[in-house]
């Protein structure tokens, strides 16, 4: 049983949107969006295998309000992988922010594994009509 401070509690205890992508190749992606107003992700950790480089390639992970997650994983050269750890609590995105990968240039190839999870930060007062 997940206990609280374990990865697994957070994503088990709010809703889990770990995922992965594969064959990433040159175009920026929008990977997990929360689900509706008032929710916030929180990223886990981050792995990343570069299958094919490329020279001066870099990906990252933002939230689509421009924050930078991660900093670059070095997609130059080929049979790397990188991992970013967040701890089990997870960075937060800016609230209704997306998790997307910024891919600075074409020709790389590989792929990403995220663990994250949402859960909401924010009530959202009821209308008296």
């Amino acid at each position: 049983m997940a206990r609280q401070g374990d990865y697994q509690w957070y994503t088990s205890q709010y809703q889990d949107v770990s995922g992965s992508e594969t064959d990433i190749g040159a175009s920026n992606k929008i990977l997990v969006t929360p689900r509706k107003a008032g929710y916030a992700l929180f990223l886990q950790r981050a792995h990343v295998h570069i299958t094919v480089g490329a020279a001066g390639t870099t990906w990252k992970l933002v939230d689509t309000l421009g924050a930078d997650l991660t900093g670059p994983f070095d997609a130059a050269t080929s049979g790397t992988a990188h991992t970013r750890d967040f701890g089990p609590a997870g960075a937060p995105l800016a609230d209704n922010g997306s998790l997307r990968l910024e891919v600075s240039g074409p020709g790389a190839t590989g792929f990403l594994t995220w663990e994250a999870y949402q859960k909401q930060v924010a009530t959202l007062a009821a209308s008296a009509t």
